[in-house]
């Protein structure tokens, strides 16, 4: 005889909750990957918004360096956050080549306020973090906890305790009310400050990128013919061989004639910054449609 085939009521019933179980933990698992993807989106764009404001107090900062070396006002200097974002290439080119040179005793005794307040702050979030995890913490946050308790007046609370608690509560509200202008003040140092360090860091590496690539160097960068550029980047440098600065120098034409000629301080995309060393004068450029030549020589340049 062969076997039946027909199944039971109890099989068909756990074949309906096994498929069930099946189709909620896919449903969780394509949840839990759904979170994952969200939370690194999350963090991704996060990391890139602060890498950005970064590098634009950063740029903000060779700004400011540009007015106090050469005395061209910041403000003419960029016209865009894309143009700030340019210029710190100079601050992070100076912190390659010079990070020895960097000053950092003005920099630490402003920020260190700062990094205590940080410390402070964050070692007070971690015991808040640690004790909420104890079961004291857990047995006042309960539904019996003493603040419940407190903040809400009971039946068998007589009139001397509702007295004291409401002299309590109108305290507190009263020292919350008193601390806070103190509390937004102190916020507002610690934004200044933070925001602040990072240009100070920028202005400070702008000024030693000037000071090595536009002002101390004796000459400009020579312009050299294609075999004579072939030769130079196809020999290897010998270790012993001094390195010579030279500053890169242009001139701007329109059509036939020169309009300006220096060397490069900073340059954007809307205008560029030149030094001449022998009369020390300083001027800013809009490009437009102007030419710009690379040149080995800079003459004085007469002033306007």
């Amino acid at each position: 005889m062969r076997p039946s085939m027909t199944r039971t009521p109890q099989a068909n019933q756990g074949k309906r909750t096994a498929s069930g179980a099946m189709r909620t933990r896919l449903s969780r698992d394509n949840s839990n990957a759904v979170k994952k993807t969200s939370n690194s989106m999350t963090w991704g764009i996060t990391i890139i918004s602060a890498s950005s404001l970064a590098l634009t107090l950063l740029g903000y900062g060779v700004a400011m360096a540009v007015e106090t070396t050469f005395g061209i006002p910041h403000q003419t200097v960029y016209t865009s956050v894309l143009d700030l974002l340019g210029l710190s290439v100079y601050a992070m080119i100076s912190a390659v080549l010079g990070i020895d040179a960097i000053k950092w005793q003005p920099m630490l005794e402003q920020a260190w306020p700062l990094g205590l307040v940080a410390t402070a702050g964050m070692f007070i979030f971690i015991c808040a973090l640690l004790y909420s995890g104890t079961r004291q913490a857990k047995t006042l946050m309960g539904p019996n906890s003493f603040w419940r308790y407190f903040w809400r007046p009971t039946k068998h609370d007589s009139s001397g305790r509702l007295l004291a608690k409401g002299m309590i509560e109108s305290g507190l509200f009263g020292g919350f009310i008193f601390i806070s202008p103190f509390l937004v003040a102190g916020v507002l140092i610690f934004t200044v400050i933070l925001i602040s360090i990072v240009p100070m860091f920028g202005m400070q590496l702008g000024t030693l990128y000037f000071r090595k690539f536009v002002i101390s160097p004796a000459t400009c960068e020579p312009v050299r013919a294609h075999a004579a550029l072939l030769q130079v980047l196809s020999t290897p440098r010998k270790k012993n061989v001094p390195v010579i600065s030279t500053a890169n120098c242009v001139a701007l034409f329109k059509d036939a004639t020169r309009v300006a000629i220096g060397r490069v301080v900073v340059s954007t995309p809307a205008a560029i910054v030149l030094f001449e060393p022998v009369s020390g004068s300083t001027q800013r450029v809009p490009i437009g449609e102007l030419t710009v030549q690379a040149v080995d020589h800079v003459p004085a340049i007469s002033p306007p």
